[in-house]
């Protein structure tokens, strides 16, 4: 046999460029020839929306806390009140309405008026939330709600002159 020379293996064939890279492709390659995926003004255009809205948020929330909590206390108060007067039974004497009107009308006025601080109001509310959670007010209950709310309003007028009833 006579000392043959192997010919030459083929040389490799490149394979046909890809049109998307596979994930592993892009994490191995260097960041210089990935294409961002969003442009360049999305993350700051994002960022600064954000900013602003915190901000305009903490504002409002200094303010609303500072001026305007107890305005709108007053305003949810109001809407209740007109869900009370459809809710009262028959057993409420129109005298027991008229005093429950009078003492939430005074609390809606210590609210506008600063009198009275958003915290004390959490035992009428919470007496008003289990007083409606039948949708009936009963006598017992505007007697409680009635006594709640002159509590507070006694609270608030301690320095100043009460009106009489």
């Amino acid at each position: 046999m006579a000392d043959t020379i192997p010919a030459e293996p083929p040389a490799p064939t490149t394979p046909p460029p890809k049109r998307f890279r596979l994930p592993a492709e892009y994490y191995a390659a260097p960041s210089t020839g990935v294409r961002p995926l969003f442009p360049r003004w999305v993350p700051a255009g994002c960022g600064i929306a954000s900013l602003v809205f915190l901000v305009v948020l903490f504002v409002g929330g200094a303010l609303v806390t500072r001026y305007g909590m107890g305005k709108a206390m007053d305003f949810v108060l109001g809407m209740m009140e007109t869900e009370m007067v459809r809710a009262y039974a028959k057993d409420v004497a129109s005298a027991e309405k008229e005093a429950l009107a009078r003492e939430m009308t005074l609390l809606r006025e210590n609210l506008r008026t600063g009198q009275v601080a958003v915290p004390a109001l959490e035992p009428v509310l919470k007496s008003l939330r289990e007083a409606m959670a039948d949708e009936t007010l009963t006598a017992g209950e505007v007697a409680e709600l009635a006594a709640e709310m002159e509590k507070v309003n006694d609270k608030a007028q301690a320095s100043h002159e009460r009106p009489s009833r």
